[in-house]
């Protein structure tokens, strides 16, 4: 492993202890603010055998009785809660679940009333996901995925639904104000490069090529790291600067409200997110269609989740997961006090205490 590839490895465990304050929030919060999931019966299912590499279409689903579901962990998307399964993919996958198990029963398609289709989720990190579904490791990607050509030509989308700015950038505090596109020349990102706006900042590197200006320096961001990770990072002073959809950084914005969001850096106008499917499964792809048709934004089950995960902030603000964060902060000032003074690098000095007892001084 290189010094820069070791560096970012590093880098990406130390921003993990800072996504994991965050996630003591979610929990705490998420157990008062939203209601019990519905009761499912229990299914018995051969885990290895749902993760062995499977190709088909919605028939050969149903024979199997599960759907797979690929996604990623994320505070509002997809979490868990005292071993309970949360967020705004789960519950609208739930409700598919609930709604082709109810279709196959008044079809009379369903052999035995406890033999219900399933929805399963696999989780896996942002850069696997593309290659996980051709691979036949799952049937479906839900992770709020902008539908880019690149993207088209390696999956189909449904309808989408969602439309998204994609470009707030969210600054650290302290951050010298951008205004427009152009002054992002010269600037370093923190960014996943499997993301949608890694593609966007290559094509406006190209565009500053064209008038001779400095290109934007892309660092890469471990890709275990969500989006509401770097702005975390930014918060903490980690980072300088990152990219992420309007509707995310102004929702985060309420949890870390020393951020500067500035709206006016678009990179995609309008881009939309959808779910993505493998292009040989045309009756998957139809059955999603028909339920996003019945539960799109404007629908009750659409703006219930809409609120429940992605307006009201309150379930990811605690107490406790303040005070932990402030204890964050204090040991990163310790780390950047002595890193002067000895001449070495306070943020690889972090992360090695990190990787090493979790920054718990206690550990001995």
């Amino acid at each position: 492993m290189n010094t820069s590839s070791f560096y970012r490895y590093l880098v990406g465990g130390l921003a993990c202890f800072a996504a994991l304050l965050c996630f003591t929030s979610v929990y705490a919060a998420a157990e008062n603010k939203l209601s019990e999931p519905e009761e499912r019966e229990a299914l018995k299912v051969d885990v290895d055998d749902m993760l062995q590499p499977w190709k088909g279409d919605l028939p050969g689903m149903l024979d199997r009785r599960t759907i797979r579901v690929l996604t990623t962990f994320s505070k509002t998307f997809f979490f868990i809660n005292k071993g309970t399964q949360r967020g705004a993919t789960h519950d609208i996958f739930m409700e598919f679940e609930r709604s082709l198990n109810q279709s196959l029963a008044k079809e009379k398609k369903l052999k035995h009333r406890h033999l219900k289709v399933r929805i399963i989720f696999v989780p896996v990190a942002r850069d696997q996901l593309i290659s996980a579904l051709n691979a036949g490791k799952g049937d479906i990607i839900a992770a709020n995925l902008t539908i880019t050509p690149a993207r088209q030509q390696e999956m189909t989308f449904n309808r989408a639904d969602i439309l998204s700015r994609s470009g707030a950038a969210p600054f650290r505090p302290g951050f010298p104000k951008v205004e427009n596109l152009q002054q992002l020349s010269g600037k370093t990102v923190f960014v996943r490069t499997s993301s949608s706006y890694y593609e966007s900042l290559v094509a406006l590197n190209a565009r500053f090529a064209q008038q001779s200006l400095p290109p934007i320096t892309l660092t890469p961001a471990p890709e275990a790291l969500e989006d509401e990770d770097l702005i975390e990072m930014l918060s903490a002073g980690l980072i300088p600067l990152t990219v992420v959809d309007r509707h995310k950084a102004l929702f985060w914005k309420q949890v870390f409200p020393s951020i500067q969001v500035h709206q006016n850096i678009i990179l995609r106008n309008e881009g939309n997110i959808g779910w993505a499917v493998r292009n040989n499964s045309p009756q998957l792809l139809a059955l999603l269609n028909e339920f996003i048709n019945k539960n799109r934004q404007g629908s009750k089950l659409g703006n219930t989740i809409l609120l429940r995960y992605l307006k009201d902030a309150r379930y990811v603000k605690n107490a406790a997961a303040q005070k932990e964060r402030r204890k964050f902060l204090t040991m990163v000032e310790i780390f950047r006090k002595y890193g002067d003074r000895y001449d070495v690098d306070w943020l690889l000095m972090a992360a090695q205490g990190y990787q090493e007892s979790r920054l718990n001084q206690s550990v001995t």
